[in-house]
Formats: C-alpha cells, sequence, structure tokens
C-alpha cells in the first residue's frame, strides 16, 4: 500500500499562475458570475471525456479510452500526457489537497494515485467494485480518499498508510454515482440510486439522520457549498436541489430548467455561483443567494458529463463528448 509520495528535491510543488494583466482582468470581471461566460477555448479530444478536475494552474482529464491527461489551462496546451491509466473509462478524478496526487476511478473496478509532478503511477491496488468505481474524492485535509461503486458500496482509504478504514456500508442498494466531502472534513455525501443523498460521519463512523429526504429516483451529482452550509444534487428527473447540509431542510423551489438528467453539479469555490450540467446539452448557472438563473442556458454539442471550477473561481471547465470548453 502506498504513502505519500515523496517530491525530488529539485523539483518544486505547483505554484499559483502570475496575475492577469489588468486590462485582461477588467474584460473578464464578473463574466462568468454574471452568467455571460466568454468561451477560451478548449482541448478536442478523440474520445469522450468523462470528469475534469483542477488543481492551482492544471485541469485533469479522464476520458472513455481510460486515458488521463493534465492540462495547461493558460496556455492550452497539454502538460503530461496522455497517461494510460485505467483498462477503461475514467469516470471520476480528483486532486489532493497540494496538487501533488491525482486519484482516479474506472470502469475497470480500481483506483490510481498518481503524481502530478513526476508522472509517477503509484503502486494502488485493484479494488473490486463489481462493474466500476464511479466516483472518488479526497477530504479537505487530504488524509481520506472516498470511492463508491456500481455495486453500491463506498471505500475509504488513509491516504498516509493506504490502509482500508470504516466506511459507510448497509444502507445503499443501488449504484452509488457520487461521493462528496464537506468543507471540513466531517461528514462524506453520497448520491445515487434509492434515498438519496446519504450522509455518513467520517468521526462518529456513522449514518446521520438528517440527510435530505422525499428524493426519488437518483442523484447523479453531488457538492458542497464552500461554507458547508448548502448541499446541491443534480437529478435523473433534471431537477436541481438545494438542501441545508445540517439540517436536511430543502432551501427554495428545486431548480428544474433542465429537459434532462443533471450528472454535474459545482459550486464556485467564491461561494457565489451554482454551475450545473445537463444531458440536454446546457450548462446553466445559479445565484446562490437568490437561486435565481444567471442569464441563458450555454449550449453544448452533446451531454455535460462533468464540470469543475479553477481554486480562484475565474475559469469553469465544461467537459463533454469530445471536448472540453473553458469559460471566464
Amino acid at each position: 500500500m502506498p504513502r505519500e509520495p515523496e517530491i525530488p528535491d529539485d523539483v518544486s510543488p505547483p505554484r499559483p499562475p502570475a496575475p492577469l494583466p489588468l486590462a485582461v482582468r477588467a474584460v473578464l470581471h464578473r463574466r462568468l458570475h454574471a452568467g455571460h461566460p466568454l468561451e477560451l477555448g478548449g482541448l478536442l479530444h478523440d474520445n469522450d471525456v468523462h470528469a475534469v478536475a483542477f488543481a492551482t494552474d492544471v485541469l485533469a482529464i479522464g476520458s472513455d479510452d481510460g486515458d488521463v491527461q493534465l492540462f495547461d489551462p493558460v496556455r492550452r496546451t497539454l502538460r503530461l500526457g496522455p497517461l494510460p491509466t485505467h483498462e477503461d473509462a475514467v469516470l471520476s478524478v480528483a486532486f489532493s489537497p497540494d496538487g501533488v496526487t491525482l486519484a482516479t476511478c474506472g470502469a475497470d473496478g480500481s483506483v490510481r494515485l498518481r503524481n502530478t509532478i513526476t508522472s509517477e503511477l503509484l503502486d494502488t491496488p485493484r479494488v473490486n467494485h463489481g462493474g466500476g468505481i464511479t466516483s472518488v474524492a479526497y477530504s479537505p485535509k487530504g488524509n481520506l480518499l472516498a470511492g463508491g461503486g456500481r455495486d453500491g458500496t463506498v471505500r475509504l482509504w488513509d491516504t498516509v498508510t493506504g490502509d482500508t478504514i470504516d466506511g459507510p456500508s448497509g444502507r445503499h442498494t443501488g449504484s452509488v454515482r457520487a461521493v462528496a466531502f464537506s468543507p471540513d472534513g466531517r461528514y462524506l455525501a453520497i448520491g445515487g440510486a434509492g434515498r438519496a443523498p446519504w450522509l455518513w460521519d467520517t468521526l462518529g463512523h456513522a449514518w446521520i439522520d438528517v440527510p435530505p429526504s422525499g428524493i426519488g429516483g437518483v442523484s447523479l451529482a453531488l457538492a458542497f457549498s464552500p461554507d458547508g452550509r448548502l448541499l446541491a444534487t443534480g437529478d435523473i428527473d433534471g431537477t436541481v436541489r438545494l438542501w441545508g447540509a445540517a439540517t436536511g431542510d430543502p432551501i427554495g423551489i428545486p431548480l428544474a430548467d433542465h429537459t434532462g438528467a443533471v450528472p454535474a453539479v459545482a459550486f464556485s469555490p467564491d461561494g457565489r455561483t451554482l454551475a450545473t450540467g445537463g444531458t440536454d446539452g446546457t450548462l446553466r448557472l445559479w445565484d446562490t443567494t437568490t437561486g435565481a438563473r444567471l442569464g441563458a442556458p450555454v449550449a453544448h454539442d452533446g451531454a455535460v458529463a462533468s464540470l469543475a471550477f479553477s481554486p480562484d473561481s475565474s475559469v469553469l471547465a465544461v467537459a463533454t463528448k469530445e471536448r472540453v470548453t473553458l469559460y471566464a
């Protein structure tokens, strides 16, 4: 089982990019968060893209061919890759909080860890989830890694020792489609078939009996707001719901503008904007304070599979069919 990868003495961890010139910042200021995103271009791909995730200045992309790419969002060029990682489609990607390690999971039922500086693929074990692992997430401190599978199980790993530790069990009977840690790392939200999402207390190792109730069907995506007050769910019926993360109470009315399932939701790190992506091929932006839609839907050629904001909230990556598009 792996320990945290050592960084060579002559290699530095990723650093924040240099500030943009004043003129550029003046042009881009508030466009995305006012509902008028400016397309910055993106990356064409030979295969369908299923997952994207941001670190400080790098974007990870997981695709249908099992490869992972690390993309420079400023120069819009590949930094590393394609890196063969899985024997089947990459379904989810997640950076460790320091950006040094990238966790990926795939339809082949495995979790992989890769050093983003050296590109080394660490010797992690294959984990059989009975048909694929659909989602991975790091805890905010980086000490835990969660993975949810199509067989309805969720596993937790200690990222220092690599050991499997006690995790959620006994309640989910259908496929797990999404996992997400609360900003303080205390709770793990789990979305999937049946009554979802569920909340697991990572310290007390127990289910919390105040998760959002009354949800039927399947929740395909989950995201906590940066302040931990809200939990957003994207559902198979095309609705997006906001919940009080501590109480399970619904916040406002469901956001029901999508005409297809919603497999992607993401809060901007500054907490001002919620982005949602649907199988109807549209990206929609919402004001998290008022619940109002920001601007008109942004149409794409194909279903939106994954969304990711940059850590400074200035760029949004949208993964569709054979393309990742960047917006500011």
